[in-house]
């Protein structure tokens, strides 16, 4: 069935992963991609999208990363984990043409939409971003070291 499919491919995307070297990762972090969007509608998003050079060599078909972001005072006020997929050969930089998005729920406060709008209006706060994992094009797979 489906659900059991799903369980088995669950079970050996955690073996690999488990079972991946832990290194320090040559990633170089640039300056993200992160803006606000007035859609259609008036239906607000943040859109995020951390930017790395690859530095390892090897093209890599996909990268996972923590993004915490940090008010003036250092306070974590929002964090998440998130994966790319864009294919960036070496010494080239990914891109943001894919990207995380945090809808505005007028209804609700305190969201995430909330909680990163004050980081794109004022421009305080900082954006800390680490890349967790590694899958190069020959399959190969890194995870980062703790």
């Amino acid at each position: 069935t489906r659900k059991e499919s799903s369980a088995a491919s669950d079970v050996y995307k955690r073996q690999v992963m488990e079972s991946a070297p832990t290194v320090v990762i040559p990633m170089t972090e640039q300056e993200p991609f992160f803006e606000h969007d007035a859609g259609e509608y008036g239906r607000n998003t943040m859109r995020f999208m951390p930017i790395f050079l690859n530095e390892t060599g090897q093209t890599i078909t996909g990268f996972r990363f923590r993004a915490v972001f940090r008010s003036a005072f250092g306070d974590e006020v929002f964090s998440f984990e998130g994966e790319s997929t864009e294919r960036i050969a070496p010494g080239q930089t990914s891109t943001g043409s894919t990207f995380y998005y945090f809808e505005d729920n007028q209804f609700i406060g305190d969201q995430p939409y909330d909680k990163l709008l004050i980081f794109e209006t004022s421009g305080t706060g900082s954006i800390e971003t680490t890349v967790t994992a590694v899958v190069f094009e020959n399959g190969d797979v890194i995870v980062a070291a703790e």
